[in-house]
């Protein structure tokens, strides 16, 4: 497959991309985490499936982690969930 390709070749960012466009969100999501290329898998879910509330869900809940907040800001507010939003907006 092209994303095995491209991971192996190191191209994670591809392989992310990849996977998102074929439709395998969550092997491009553990990619992204395993590899801290969730600003790559954040920007093609909001090129591409900007509606999609679980999958910024998911982002949002990656960043707040990691304590990135104004990123979570984002996803969150993408997500509807305005309380979280706000929150991370003002820190």
């Amino acid at each position: 497959m092209i994303a095995d390709y491209c991971a192996k070749k190191g191209a994670k960012k591809d392989s992310i991309e990849f996977l998102i466009l074929a439709g395998s969100k969550a092997e491009a999501f553990k990619i992204a985490t395993d590899n801290e290329e969730m600003d790559e898998y954040a920007r093609v879910i909001l090129t591409n499936d900007e509606k999609n509330f679980d999958e910024h869900n998911n982002i949002a809940s990656y960043y707040e982690s990691r304590n990135k907040f104004g990123k979570a800001a984002i996803h969150f507010e993408k997500c509807e969930n305005y309380n979280k939003a706000l929150k991370y907006y003002i820190k």
